[in-house]
């Protein structure tokens, strides 16, 4: 899909450039095309810095938290090797009914552990989902921050079309607008330190 829309973009972009030519030899206004290096304007904008030390701080809380599930599992894994390795030691030493409370004490270990698992599995899914969430909210709000100082460079420079760098196989850097549209993104957005949500 992705590049089947890239395909059309590409396609629509040459098809402008080629009306632009026609338009200006018979007379009429030529198109005014500029590119832009959104990866760059996200990467490099102090706002896109911040949002990313967001994103950042939220991968790694889930990542700290599926290693501490980890390590309390592994703790658990290594209470029930001792248990059944003393079992299988002292088996024939013990009674009937220590050996059957000794396998009792091994069985409910074992239940606890794999409850543990389960909700651990069910907790980190529903932190996961919404750390995507979070993410996907703090990119809208970058978007919404960053598309009306690119509206503005736009008109500035009086462009009549403005396309993404990655739909471009090829592009000059006469037609490059990032410079110029990354500049005023970091006027109006100020540095900030990254806050946490």
């Amino acid at each position: 899909m992705k590049a089947t829309f890239a395909t059309f973009l590409i396609l629509a972009a040459i098809g402008v450039g080629a009306w632009a030519q026609d338009g200006a030899i018979a007379g009429e206004k030529a198109v005014r095309v500029g590119v832009l290096d959104m990866d760059r304007l996200l990467h490099d904008s102090n706002i896109g810095k911040d949002y990313t030390a967001r994103i950042e701080k939220l991968q790694k809380e889930l990542q700290a938290q599926m290693a501490q599930k980890q390590a309390e599992l592994e703790r658990m894994d290594e209470r029930i090797r001792t248990m059944q390795a003393k079992l299988d030691q002292d088996r024939a030493t013990l009674s009937a009914d220590a050996f059957e409370e000794k396998r009792h004490d091994l069985a409910k270990a074992s239940r606890e552990r794999e409850a543990f698992f389960q909700d651990g599995q069910a907790e980190l899914q529903r932190r996961q989902r919404q750390v995507e969430q979070q993410n996907q909210d703090l990119n809208q709000d970058l978007n919404g921050k960053i598309a009306p100082v690119v509206r503005e460079a736009v008109q500035a420079k009086n462009l009549d079309i403005v396309i993404d760098k990655r739909v471009c196989v090829s592009v000059s850097n006469a037609f490059d607008v990032t410079e110029d549209v990354l500049a005023r993104v970091n006027q109006t957005h100020a540095a900030a330190a990254p806050a946490s949500k």
